[in-house]
């Protein structure tokens, strides 16, 4: 009997042990926030550690630019190894928990390919101009003048909506702009820079060419903040995955009657810069937002419009007026007549002076 007993004790244990649950992770931290390496190929070592102590998960380990740190990681632990001048984030990733370290490195004497000076031959990198951001370099939206080569790959884009957003990938996609970062498996929005492609939209916009998403960009632009974040603007030249982009351009262009938005910003897309339709078009959409209200003085108005009640702005209706001008609000369908322009061969808008009605749906 006693054996019997003492069985069924151990079967007793071993049953409440196993049913014990796994500790759930609620934290992570790294136990270095920010590390310097001199030269190339130095490394050092950053421990993770799982909260609470007793917790148990895989980490994943990764770098934000591989161009400037690698990160070989093994558990708890990784080892950092410096590439090029620059600087870049190394996480540490246990379930919905991420817990960073900034790595600079700084090599007397060269830039290991880490960092450009903006020129064709060597451009910038999405962390140069991050960095302008964080030390107070980068002129303000519609401020910057100095033009720079930018190299990076495409990971997404700021979607203008209702709700505006960074998205990586291509689902939604806005038709303006793309994400750049410095892989093309980034995952971070915190590490992009914004691109308005003004002229070079219809080839590479992700909305229309969702295959150009993990392509390699090389622009020549003005670099300033855009979307709110480091961005280029004013794109004149642009290399997608080593393959220059031919723009044809136009003086005039063909219009309708009845045009939709994105056929009235193609259409003016593809006119040079500041070039005007010879005749009216007439485009039909939805405000989608206002960016210069009516007022007495000039009654007239600015305003955005998608094909979408709702969607993203994506076309310029130029200080247009009419008898509706001072009742129009976002979500209203309407109809503007005015010739088409390319305005500084970036901002595809009516030419002033076009006409506004609402339409009735």
């Amino acid at each position: 009997m006693k054996l019997k007993h003492l069985f069924l004790a151990i079967a007793a244990l071993t049953i409440l042990y196993s049913c014990e649950k796994e500790v759930a992770i609620t934290g992570i931290s790294v136990d270095s926030t920010s590390v310097t390496l001199t030269e190339e190929g130095q490394t050092s070592t950053l421990t993770a550690t799982l909260y609470p102590v007793d917790a148990k998960g895989d980490v994943v380990w990764a770098s934000s630019n591989t161009a400037v740190a690698t990160v070989t990681g093994n558990g708890l632990t990784a080892i950092v190894t410096a590439v090029g001048n620059g600087s870049a984030k190394i996480t540490a990733t246990a379930d919905i928990f991420t817990a960073e370290c900034t790595v600079t490195v700084n090599i007397e004497g060269g830039n290991g390919g880490g960092d450009g000076d903006g020129t064709e031959a060597s451009p910038y990198n999405t962390q140069q101009l991050l960095d302008m951001k964080t030390n107070g370099t980068l002129p303000e939206k519609d401020k910057g003048t100095a033009k720079y080569w930018v190299e990076a790959y495409i990971v997404g884009s700021y979607v203008f909506a209702n709700n505006p957003q960074f998205v990586i990938g291509t689902s939604p996609a806005d038709v303006n702009n793309v994400l750049l970062a410095a892989t093309a498996d980034n995952t971070d929005t915190y590490a992009v820079i914004s691109i308005k492609l003004g002229n070079f939209s219809n080839l590479i916009n992700l909305s229309n060419n969702p295959t150009n998403l993990g392509k390699k960009l090389k622009i020549y632009g003005v670099v300033e903040k855009y979307c709110g974040i480091s961005g280029v603007v004013n794109i004149e030249k642009a290399y997608l995955d080593g393959v220059e982009i031919v723009l044809q351009g136009l003086d005039d262009v063909a219009v309708t009657d009845n045009m939709t938005t994105q056929q009235a910003y193609d259409a003016a897309a593809s006119l040079k810069a500041d070039a005007k339709s010879s005749a009216e078009a007439t485009v039909y959409g939805y405000v989608t937002s206002i960016k210069e209200a009516y007022t007495d003085q000039y009654k007239n108005i600015t305003f955005y419009m998608n094909d979408t009640k709702g969607g993203s702005d994506l076309f310029l209706a130029y200080r247009v007026k009419g008898t509706d001008a001072a009742s129009i609000k976002v979500g209203d369908k309407v109809k503007v007549k005015a010739k088409l322009t390319n305005y500084k061969g970036n901002t595809p808008e009516t030419v002033s002076g076009g006409t506004v009605e609402i339409v009735a749906e």
